[in-house]
């Protein structure tokens, strides 16, 4: 499981990446707990896109957790569904 950090942005997209594809070569599923996080911006939607793709086509699984009403929103608005 990945805590996402609070303060989540552009700035720590990259080692955001670099940790959920660590997981993601180590693990069937990962979890990415947003219990923290107020908000997202569009990078780390990119990152959890290419994520789930990536997961997808190894037969494993990303999976949210915790994720508040407005960060669904942002996610929603990006293309996601929660």
């Amino acid at each position: 499981m990945i805590n996402v950090k609070e303060d989540i942005s552009i700035k720590n997209a990259a080692q955001f990446y670099l940790d959920v594809k660590n997981e993601l070569a180590a693990q069937e599923e990962v979890i990415l707990d947003f219990s923290t996080v107020k908000r997202i911006d569009l990078s780390i939607a990119q990152v959890i896109v290419a994520a789930g793709r990536e997961a997808k086509k190894n037969g494993k699984t990303v999976n949210l957790k915790s994720v508040s009403d407005a960060v669904k929103y942002q996610l929603q608005i990006c293309g996601l569904k929660i």
